[in-house]
């Protein structure tokens, strides 16, 4: 698993660098995309151990795809940042704690991104997450968009 940087993002005023400029997505190979066909942004904007639980679904979306040796990354925006929340406990719900997904996905190979400005919101520092979430900026997350060929938002 990769280290967390120390510091905090900075807040970030990128202009048109946060801008996904879709025309250019419509119709590129993966080849276009500089990555494997395989390679899957899951996208999860809910929280967790709701009526719907979105949470475990992406991560379970995620963890087949690994299974099958695609590629996964689970970007974490708005409530999805507490889907990483380190010291979950649901057993007053009487539902498995999602931990062990999470820890399955990371041990596969899966990568886990937070999009800063949702985690700070939230009053979530790094230390709130799971070890092995990696904290981005909007312009990373452009990015990190722009080179996933398929994506799913849960």
């Amino acid at each position: 698993m990769a280290e967390l940087p120390e510091t905090e993002p900075e807040a970030e005023d990128c202009g048109d660098t946060c801008t996904i400029d879709l025309s250019k997505l419509k119709g590129r190979s993966p080849e276009e995309a500089g990555e494997p066909s395989d390679k899957t942004l899951i996208m999860l904007t809910r929280g967790t151990y709701g009526h719907h639980d979105d949470g475990f679904s992406a991560i379970q979306v995620g963890n087949a795809l690994l299974a099958e040796e695609a590629g996964a990354t689970l970007l974490l925006l708005d409530d999805g940042v507490y889907f990483a929340a380190r010291d979950q406990d649901p057993t007053a719900l009487g539902l498995p704690n999602n931990i062990n997904y999470i820890e399955d996905f990371l041990d596969l190979g899966g990568r886990i991104l937070a999009l800063a400005g949702s985690q700070t919101r939230r009053g979530l520092l790094r230390d709130d997450l799971v070890k092995g979430v990696d904290i981005i900026t909007p312009s990373q997350m452009v990015r990190e968009i722009e080179t996933h060929h398929a994506s799913v938002t849960f």
